[in-house]
């Protein structure tokens, strides 16, 4: 019984190791909430889509929060004209994507979202 008692020792050190690295990983984290009065547009879905056209009066940032295993979201004008991409982004499991595009309008636009699984898009007044 001594011999698993010595491995078991190891291993929860390699737990607690873990739990104290979790801080490090912010940027899995989803953006925090917004008051409404910044929030120009938002859609939430799955998969692939192109949103309806929206218009921005300033300066704006496009942020999102994704699940699934790819995410691209395009900024594009009211002719379709592709303004601004994001990365393509991949991972094999579900943590969530985030991430910005900041665009300094005015303007009417829209989003074209390339996904595998469920998002949530917002387009935000910048300062």
């Amino acid at each position: 019984m001594r011999g698993v008692t010595g491995l078991l020792r190891p291993c929860l050190v390699c737990l607690f190791l873990l739990a104290a690295a979790k801080p490090a990983m912010a940027q899995d984290k989803p953006a925090s909430p917004v008051p409404k009065d910044q929030v120009i547009f938002q859609i939430e879905g799955k998969n692939a889509r192109t949103t309806g056209a929206f218009r921005a009066q300033g300066k704006f940032e496009v942020r999102w929060t994704a699940r699934g295993s790819t995410f691209l979201v395009r900024l594009l004008d009211d002719e379709d004209t592709i303004l601004d991409s994001s990365d393509l982004q991949t991972r094999g499991d579900v943590k969530p994507k985030v991430g910005k595009l900041v665009n300094r309008g005015p303007g009417l636009f829209k989003l074209s979202i390339e996904a595998t699984g469920p998002w949530r898009v917002r387009v935000l007044k910048a300062q």
